[in-house]
């Protein structure tokens, strides 16, 4: 079995949790725990149970396996994920901006 690395766990949540713009206060409120308790996590001092797992990747709209991916042997399907978490928190304007570049993209390597 894998061991979590708590410290990047950490990180990778305060990083999500800051682009969120939420505060420790208002994502202990969204997953029912205490903030203390956030910020342990963050600071790679406590490791959340699957439930609160769970919570934190719901409030935050992030994928477990972002979140885990220092941990996790990923395939291609966890990296489409990851890039559809980030994509879906984009404004309609900056989605077609990263449509049209995808588009131009894939037309490069067809060439």
């Amino acid at each position: 079995m894998t061991k979590v690395d708590k410290i990047t766990l950490g990180k990778r949540l305060n990083i999500v949790r800051k682009e969120r713009q939420l505060s420790s206060n208002e994502l202990s409120e969204k997953c029912g725990v205490d903030p203390v308790f956030i910020r342990m996590i963050e600071s790679g001092s406590r490791t959340p149970s699957l439930s609160v797992f769970i919570k934190l990747c719901n409030s935050l709209r992030v994928s477990p396996g972002y979140l885990l991916a220092d941990c996790l042997e990923t395939d291609e399907d966890e990296k489409f994920a990851a890039m559809y978490s980030r994509m879906r928190d984009l404004s309609p304007k900056q989605a077609e901006m990263v449509t049209a570049m995808i588009d131009t993209m894939m037309d490069k390597l067809e060439q």
